[in-house]
């Protein structure tokens, strides 16, 4: 990755927008940034750091804390950061969170972090989330890498340089891709996990079914008890114990089956006999039964019998009856004439009405047209003041309107407040209904909280059992903790003794061996011995022969030599003294060494037996802890009893307790519910009030509030009205009527004539319906005269009551009647039905008479002896098949665990291996192992730098043997500093500031030229330094600057933030920050 151009707007100290423009800086070498404290250099860094990963280059500053305290508050903040990698540009931006005016209304906003990743011919990458992952695959490091490898932030340098080896692993693998490696051993320690958790399963499953096992025999169940106590028991040997079990129960189930059957047999013959009795008994008790019934039936018909008699002594009483109905009925239709003659009167009366109003219509025509002839000769007299009286109308009718609206107004406001009054009742009986609700509701409260307290109360009396419950199973864990100890302690005990024979025997192989090597010590002693005694011995014949006359003697330097000693015959030489010396010395050797071997063989033995001694002081013989681990392992199967009793009780506890949480949230509900009860209930009264009052101040404002007055005085109103209107048509009228008068005056005049003529004509009409009428009323009379009852309804009531007792005799004569049939057809029916039983009797009687109690007391001795035999076959055939499934679990169970434990076996030691985690060995895993062989590079290509850069006084080298401080860490990228003064290695923490920096830069870049030279590596061609070359000596930081310009860099940029007056005088390409009272600013120098 290659900066080319960074643009930071409202970021750090910078107000406004600002852009580097590193394609200025070129593309290698070296760059320092530089610039008053405080005025925003690390904020450069800070930049392209939160561009990349989201956050600042330190560890010390958040992205929230990121925006510009001098910006303009609509100033929008953010990073844009436009970057070349493998031959691509790309353009990054990116905003913190940070608040800002609303767009609309007034007060902030919060804008959210964004980011966006754009690249030419390809669609953008958004969201924060999506772009940080985009950049990690892209880079191929995180922020955490990127901040140890590549920008070196202030008071970070440090970081790589001291990083254990889990760290540097982390970043090897991101670096050179060995990612495979490490899932490739995790799968290893997976796949061995795997297999120790099949073989420790299959372990507990053979544990958990060998004591399911059952046997019969005190042998059987002897070698079962010893597989139970085993840790490991042996499934062959089970399954021997089972076979020899099933052979044993397929015998005695055939023997058991012949038994079954001969039982069963015997047991369906006494069934036989016992069911003959009992149909026997059955059917002489139903004769009884049925002979009872046959009496009684007999002894009802003559009751029967009697009853018809009666009813038939009621046929007279019938026919008078019948014959009165007959009368009734032809009454009843003289009752019809007489209603035609009533009808016909009425139409004679009305005919004579009718005559009687014409007649008098006549006469009274004449009268009226007499009358009207006087009247509108009087009206054309009289109405000579009408117009006056028209005006007087047409005011009084204007007066009326007016009063009329009023009074209609009035009866509006009466309606609306009878309207509200009609709304009370249904408040009122609201505000009841409410009541009753919550009365309801308290209620049910008051028989929830008896109820939860009675739950309470069964909760209380079981909230021992959790104490007890502990109790039982801290007993059966003590218990279950005892027979583990004794079973230990067993195991120990039976160990120790073989350790104690096994150490008694190898003392006396020691003891043999020192006695064979002294014996051949002493051999060796006695060689020795003899060949240095013939050794000196012929010493003074070896000299003797080289003596010469006149020579002096080499012992006693006399020139002359009367008497030279003889020399030997054979004289062993030097070389032959030399090797039987060797001998010896071997010999001794070997000696001293059987001599150890038996002391220690001694001592092992007297240790051996001090131990078994011990151990029997403390816990007994093996015999004693097999006896006792078998009365542990009873007291704990019933201590276990007593725990599962214990579990039961709590179960029942936590039943109760539930109990107690559903009624008290039912509680915790009904209270609201009640509370809600109570609101309304407030509320409909407050309703009730709301709306009383409301018709109070309504009926206030009302000049009459009485409805039906208001009403009455709209009707007044419009009748004043009404009579005006007709005061004002009579005066129109009048008006009118006085032409009129004159014309009808002539008319009447002219037809009184022909109205005397009408009234003679009329006269006649009359006389004659009235003889009509009074020839109607004589009919009815007579009519009326020759009938008993005085309507036709009394006439029809008498009648209906003669029929009611008609047909009630009717009905008592044909219940009289089927009764009597009943009684005979029972009677026929159980003399029959005693005739079958008399034959079915005599029919079960041919066999002989069968002692049922006997027969009964034989088939419940038959049953008790047959369900012995089912239940013996069933607990043998459960048994056996019981343990043939056993069997089958345990031949697979055998032969898996014999497969896993030697997969497990091998690819348990592949795990240990690969994993680092072989006892006794460096614990360097398979990927490490790898990486080492690039950190290996990394430290060349960094040593090349620190050499120069410490004048080759230090060397990076990696720490061999386990990590320092120990521990289960991984070790094998740990660092040491090889110091050429003292020749020795010491740990990287030692070096000082300076030296701590010099090393970290040679390393980083030692890491940035491997990446770059790894085929598909990581690109490192940029990297950034703040600070730390204040730490340096003047000498030091020119070999420190010489390095970074140095042909190795060449394909990289590089760029450091100092304060350092030499690198600012020594570098020539810089990014000048400058500090104002409004932000900072910036400038590009290429020198």
């Amino acid at each position: 990755m290659r900066p080319a151009k960074l643009t930071i707007s409202a970021f750090g100290p910078y107000a406004g927008k600002v852009t580097v423009d590193f394609e200025r800086l070129g593309g290698e070498g070296l760059y320092l940034i530089c610039g008053d404290t405080g005025a925003g250099k690390t904020t450069i860094f800070d930049a392209i750091s939160f561009a990349l990963y989201g956050v600042a280059s330190g560890t010390d500053r958040t992205a929230r804390s990121l925006r510009s305290d001098f910006a303009a508050p609509g100033a929008e903040t953010y990073v844009e950061l436009e970057f070349e990698h493998r031959g691509g540009r790309y353009v990054i931006r990116r905003n913190p969170e940070y608040e800002r005016p609303k767009k609309r209304g007034s007060g902030m906003a919060t804008q959210l972090a964004d980011a966006t990743l754009s690249h030419e011919g390809e669609p953008p990458v958004t969201g924060t989330r999506a772009v940080d992952k985009a950049i990690d695959e892209l880079l191929g490091i995180d922020r955490n890498q990127f901040s140890q490898i590549v920008m070196i932030a202030q008071g970070d340098f440090r970081r790589l340089l001291k990083a254990d080896t889990k760290e540097r692993s982390a970043i090897m693998r991101k670096l050179f891709g060995t990612q495979p490696y490490l899932k490739f051993q995790d799968a290893l320690a997976a796949r061995s996990h795997k297999l120790e958790d099949q073989a420790k399963s299959t372990r507990e499953l053979l544990l958990a079914l060998v004591p399911t096992i059952q046997v019969t025999g005190e042998e059987r169940t002897g070698r079962l008890a010893g597989l139970v106590d085993s840790e490991a028991p042996d499934a062959d040997a089970a399954l021997a114990l089972l076979r020899e079990q099933g052979a044993e129960d397929d015998a005695e189930l055939a023997c058991l089956e012949a038994k079954r059957a001969r039982g069963a047999a015997e047991v369906g013959r006494l069934s036989g006999l016992a069911e003959r009795a009992s149909q026997l008994e059955r059917q002489r008790v139903e004769l009884r039964g049925t002979r009872e019934e046959l009496e009684s039936a007999r002894a009802a018909v003559e009751p029967a019998l009697e009853a018809v008699d009666e009813q038939n002594g009621r046929a007279d009483k019938r026919r008078r009856l019948a014959d009165r109905a007959a009368v009734m009925e032809q009454e009843l239709s003289r009752f019809s004439e007489l209603a035609s003659a009533e009808d016909e009167e009425r139409r004679a009366e009305s005919d004579l009405s009718k005559a009687r109003r014409v007649s008098e219509g006549a006469r009274g025509a004449l009268d009226r047209a007499d009358a009207s002839l006087v009247a509108a000769r009087d009206a054309a007299a009289n109405l000579s003041d009408a117009p006056a009286a028209l005006a007087r109308a047409q005011a009084e009718r204007s007066e009326a309107a007016r009063l009329l609206d009023e009074a209609r107004k009035t009866l509006d406001g009466a309606t609306e407040l009878a309207r509200r009054r009609a709304a009370l009742p249904a408040l009122r009986a609201a505000a009841a209904g409410a009541q009753d609700a919550l009365t309801g509701l308290e209620d049910a409260s008051r028989d929830l909280a008896e109820e939860l307290a009675r739950a309470r109360d069964e909760r209380d009396g079981l909230k021992d059992t959790p104490a007890a419950l502990e109790r039982a199973r801290s007993a059966r864990d003590e218990l279950s903790r005892q027979v583990d100890d004794v079973r230990l302690w067993y195991r120990s005990a039976t160990n120790r003794e073989k350790a104690l024979t096994e150490a008694n025997r190898r003392l006396e192989d020691a003891r043999s061996a020192y006695a064979a090597s002294a014996a051949k010590m002493e051999q060796a002693r006695a060689a020795h011995a003899d060949r240095q005694r013939a050794f000196l011995d012929g010493q003074a014949g070896v000299l003797a022969r080289g003596l010469a006359f006149g020579a002096p003697c080499p012992v006693c330097g006399s020139l002359e030599h009367p008497h030279p000693a003889a020399l030997a015959s054979e004289v062993p030489t030097q070389e032959q003294v030399d090797a039987a010396a060797a001998a010896l010395d071997r010999a001794t050797a070997q000696a001293t060494e059987a001599s150890a071997a038996a002391s220690s063989a001694l001592a092992n033995a007297e240790a051996c037996e001090a131990e078994l001694a011990r151990e029997r002081e403390s816990h007994g013989s093996s015999d004693e802890l097999l006896a006792k681990g078998k009365e542990l392992a009873r007291d704990l199967e019933a201590a276990k009893g007593e725990a599962k009793a214990a579990e039961g009780r709590v179960g029942e506890l936590r039943d109760a307790e539930a109990l107690v949480t559903r009624l008290e949230r039912k509680s915790v509900a009904l209270s609201a519910e009640l509370e809600s009860a109570r609101t309304a209930c407030d509320e409909a009264r407050g309703q009730l009030s709301d709306a009383e009052a409301s018709c109070r101040e309504y009926a206030a404002t009302l000049v009459e509030a009485d409805e039906g007055a208001a009403r009455a005085g709209v009707e007044e109103a419009r009748a004043c009205l009404s009579r005006a209107e007709k005061a004002l048509a009579t005066a129109s009228a009048e008006a009118k009527r006085l032409e009129s008068a004159r014309e009808l005056v002539s008319r009447l005049e002219a037809g009184r004539p022909a109205l005397a003529a009408a009234c003679d004509e009329a006269a006649a009409g009359e006389a004659q319906a009235s003889s009509r009428q009074a020839d109607a009323a004589a009919t009815v009379r007579t009519i009326r005269a020759g009938l008993s009852h005085a309507s036709a309804e009394e006439l029809k009531g008498e009648r209906a009551r003669v029929v009611r007792e008609i047909e009630a005799i009717d009905a008592a004569k044909r219940a009289a009647d089927e009764r009597l049939a009943s009684a005979q057809d029972a009677v026929t029916r159980l003399t029959e039905r005693v005739d079958s039983i008399v034959a079915q009797v005599r029919h079960l009687s041919e066999g002989g008479d069968v002692d049922a109690s006997q027969v009964s007391a034989e088939l419940s001795a038959a049953r008790e002896a047959q369900t012995a035999v089912e239940d013996e076959r069933a607990r043998v055939s459960a048994r056996a098949g019981s343990n043939d499934r056993l069997a089958g679990e345990l031949e697979r169970l055998g032969e898996g665990a014999r497969d896993v434990a030697a997969r497990y076996a091998e690819m348990d030691a592949l795990a240990r291996t690969a994993t680092g985690r072989l006892a006794g060995k460096q614990r360097l895993s398979f990927e490490t192992y790898l990486q080492a062989r690039w950190f290996d590079r990394v430290l060349a290509a960094a040593n090349r730098r620190l050499s120069t850069m410490t004048e080759n006084r230090y060397e990076l080298v990696r720490h061999k043997g386990e990590r320092r401080g120990g521990g289960a860490a991984q070790t094998g990228l740990d660092l040491d500093v090889l110091d050429s003064f003292t020749g020795k290695p010491r740990d990287a923490s030692s070096l000082s500031g300076g030296e701590t920096f010099k090393a970290s830069l040679a390393l980083a870049l030692g890491l940035s030229d491997v990446v770059q030279a790894h085929a598909g590596g990581i690109e490192l061609d940029t990297m950034f330094v703040d600070e730390g070359f204040g730490s340096l000596d003047q000498e030091s930081l020119a070999l420190t600057v010489r390095v970074l310009t140095g042909a190795e860099n060449s394909n990289k940029l590089v760029g450091i933030i100092s304060h350092v007056d030499e690198l600012r005088a020594s570098i020539d390409r810089k990014i000048v920050v400058e500090r104002g009272r409004s932000g900072s600013t910036l400038r590009i120098e290429e020198g």
